[in-house]
């Protein structure tokens, strides 16, 4: 008995868009949201959601690097700082 055919579909996402530094304070400097462009305020709250992804790039031999070997040295306020970025944005925060 021949199965039934269906029909094949290519379902591409969207390329992420990704404004230029000029975009951005220009966005900025007319009060709209970065990702959707409506007038952004601290209570707004873009209607379509955003997936954040973090992937783990391996080395291309798959070995241990040298640098995985050597004891971590303490971190300091600057390297603090921008983990405090990188949480913020994963929790969903914005600041244009």
């Amino acid at each position: 008995m021949p199965r039934p055919t269906t029909p094949s579909t290519t379902i591409r996402a969207p390329a992420p868009k990704k404004l230029t530094r000029d975009e951005l304070r220009e966005c900025s400097a007319k009060g709209l949201c970065w990702h959707c462009d409506k007038p952004w305020s601290r209570e707004h709250r873009c209607k379509k959601g955003r997936l954040l992804v973090i992937e783990l790039v391996e080395d291309e031999d798959n070995e241990p690097s040298e640098e995985g070997l050597e004891p971590e040295e303490e971190a300091t306020e600057e390297e603090l700082q921008s983990v405090d970025y990188v949480v913020h944005a994963l929790a969903g925060y914005s600041n244009p």
